[in-house]
């Protein structure tokens, strides 16, 4: 398979970033304004909208001149993703859900600058919490195709090229309501010929409350992943999942990193509060 373009596209934008939502009101107008606020760079921003119930979309349409607005009564998050792709006009696509804030103002520039002609590129993320305490990071030391376990990779932190995304990938699986991001991002790595490369910056903070950090959701989750990894892996997937749960929890202990997150994190908080 051969995911070189026969004729090179012109896009109109560097990034399509895409945010689905329902039912934040505290949380959607500062990953609003953290999109918005990325320096030297070219994106089409769209934030879709699942008839929410509360003051969400109210607070979305204050930005109706910079932002494109749909509102589509999704069957899941990942629905409201598949519908919000079929409008993105960018080279690269990402997704920043409600709550998650780009690490500073230069995040998609440094990224563009770095992309140059890979197929997708993504980089290390950090979780907050309500109380904007950091609460751990997730940052990946494999570099080489040969040793990363794609299924590792944070979804929030990943670029993919739009024409990939559309022709190969087609759509989020359906059938996984919580960890259809998981299912992607392997078939994404089965690609043959996939160019890619891993950056050493933190590009995202990560609200945790969401779908894949929800305790409630825990046991929904696993069962997913535990699913959709025997189906690529066959009889490795215990030990895969295991090594993913270590990764995991190194990113809790440690503190010293911890406190320097805590710093930009508030200081990116203090100038999207400015906004």
């Amino acid at each position: 398979m051969n995911l070189e373009n026969k004729k090179k596209k012109r896009y109109k934008f560097d990034f399509t970033i895409i945010t689905v939502v329902k039912n934040d009101e505290s949380n959607i107008e500062k990953t609003i304004k953290s999109a918005l606020s990325q320096k030297n760079i070219n994106i089409q921003y769209i934030v879709l909208d699942g008839f929410s119930k509360d003051r969400t979309f109210d607070n979305i349409k204050k930005y109706k001149n910079l932002v494109k607005i749909l509102r589509y009564k999704d069957k899941s998050f990942y629905d409201g993703l598949n519908y919000a792709i079929t409008f993105a006009k960018g080279r690269y696509i990402g997704i920043l859900n409600s709550g998650d804030i780009y690490f500073n103002d230069t995040v998609l520039n440094k990224v563009k600058k770095k992309v140059k002609n890979l197929d997708f590129i993504f980089g290390n993320i950090s979780f907050y919490n309500n109380k904007n305490e950091i609460t751990r990071d997730w940052n990946l030391k494999f570099l080489s195709k040969k040793k990363i376990f794609f299924y590792f990779i944070a979804h929030s932190s990943l670029f993919i090229r739009l024409d990939i995304m559309r022709n190969y990938l087609k759509k989020y699986n359906l059938k996984y309501k919580i960890a259809s991001d998981t299912d992607l991002i392997i078939r994404l790595n089965l690609l043959k010929n996939i160019r890619f490369k891993k950056i050493d910056d933190y590009l995202v903070f990560m609200k945790t409350g969401g779908l894949s950090t929800n305790y409630r959701f825990f046991f929904k989750k696993l069962t997913e992943d535990l699913t959709i990894i025997n189906s690529y892996f066959s009889y490795n997937f215990f030990f895969i999942y295991i090594k993913k749960i270590l990764v995991k929890l190194g990113g809790f202990f440690n503190y010293n990193k911890k406190i320097k997150l805590k710093q930009q994190l508030l200081l990116t908080l203090k100038k999207l509060n400015k906004l």
